[in-house]
């Protein structure tokens, strides 16, 4: 006599986009496909976090000013929170009272990094301590 189980569903984190969610629930009853699923994404996530710059990596690749904290994001960027000097040899950051902090993004591009300015806040939060996830 064989017995037929329903599968018991879990919540997927609020992170997963819907359409995955979707897609990987048909196959809710296929223990091969969703470990096929499960090693495709950890293989992703294993050259992502590869691609990720380091935190030395980081520092090093700016001198103007000094890194506050830095958050890995879920969206291929690393924020950066960081005090910077200005360029202005008369200002007060030149004897270091340094500006900001101001969050910056940075990302892995070829042999070197990508920095872009974010701003004081990330989604309207000066204490943030990264993106919100999916941003």
């Amino acid at each position: 006599m064989s017995v037929t189980r329903e599968p018991t569903m879990t919540e997927p984190p609020d992170e997963l986009p819907t359409y995955v969610e979707d897609t990987i629930s048909t196959h809710a009853d296929e223990p091969d496909v969703l470990a096929a699923i499960r090693d495709y994404a950890a293989e992703l996530y294993a050259v992502a976090d590869e691609e990720s710059p380091s935190p030395d990596e980081i520092a090093a690749s700016r001198n103007d000013g000094t890194i506050e904290r830095f958050q890995p994001g879920t969206d291929g960027w690393t924020y950066v929170n960081r005090k910077v000097t200005c360029g202005d040899e008369t200002c007060k950051c030149a004897d270091g009272e340094l500006h900001g902090p101001y969050w910056y993004k940075v990302r892995r591009d070829g042999d070197g990094l990508t920095w872009e300015y974010v701003g004081k806040e990330i989604d309207g939060d000066a204490d943030a301590d990264g993106p919100a996830a999916g941003d």
